[in-house]
């Protein structure tokens, strides 16, 4: 008896761990919600002598329970943790609806201390008043529930080339300045490239030129980055004094 019950219930923990990651299969294939109570019976039907399977019960109003309040909410406190012992840059921009509520998105690249560096998303505050003031006393009152030592360990920020966010007078980059004096800043490639394809009136064949320009870089960045010997080498190469050597 002790031990059909202890079978059925070691079932259900199985079952309850399998509609976990049904729900993280959605959210990492970015599909809709609607399809969570049809995956629950494909698996029903593709196994139906499963014990597991029929204690699987996954719903759409379920996955988005699990995904918001459990893995979601367990990697942000994943990627807090991380803010908290590495260095990171702050990517920041303001969602451009017509709802009354806007969003400000927060991406962060983090410089790790085993020298990887990783891109993750934040989160996303809710914003009524889209002055520099107000976006940053969001993201500061974020950094501080969080505690996040932005102060010490924020070395980056980029966001587009509007006035609110990168202006040289009052704007969101001068805010951090004055805390973060030694903050690396660096506009959007992308919106300023967007710029100067506006105010440049150029021909098509110029456009070709940029283009195969830009494909070169790539291309260059691609070459060097796979391999630690090319690395090395051209750092070498680039920055020994001479008859001097690099430690490797």
């Amino acid at each position: 008896m002790f031990t059909s019950a202890s079978n059925s219930q070691d079932t259900k923990i199985i079952a309850k761990a399998g509609e976990v990651k049904m729900a993280c299969f959605i959210a990492e294939h970015n599909l809709s919600f609607n399809i969570a109570s049809h995956l629950n019976k494909s698996i029903c039907a593709v196994c139906p002598d499963s014990k597991i399977a029929e204690q699987l019960s996954m719903s759409r109003t379920k996955a988005r329970a699990i995904i918001v309040n459990v893995t979601g909410q367990t990697a942000e406190e994943n990627i807090i943790e991380m803010l908290q012992n590495n260095c990171f840059a702050l990517f920041v921009d303001e969602s451009t609806d017509k709802s009354t509520i806007k969003h400000l998105a927060l991406v962060v690249r983090i410089a790790k201390l085993d020298f990887s560096v990783e891109d993750r998303f934040l989160t996303l505050i809710s914003i009524v008043d889209g002055t520099a003031t107000a976006l940053y006393g969001k993201i500061v009152e974020y950094f501080v529930e969080k505690n996040i030592p932005y102060k010490s360990n924020m070395i980056g920020f980029t966001s587009d080339g509007a006035n609110v966010m990168f202006g040289d007078k009052h704007s969101l980059l001068t805010l951090f300045k004055n805390e973060i004096p030694h903050l690396f800043t660096m506009k959007c490639i992308c919106h300023s490239f967007n710029l100067c394809q506006g105010a440049w009136k150029i021909s098509v064949e110029t456009y070709i030129i940029i283009y195969k320009i830009l494909q070169n870089v790539l291309e260059i960045s691609k070459h060097f980055k796979h391999s630690q010997i090319l690395n090395h080498t051209n750092c070498s190469t680039l920055a020994k004094p001479d008859g001097c050597n690099l430690l490797r």
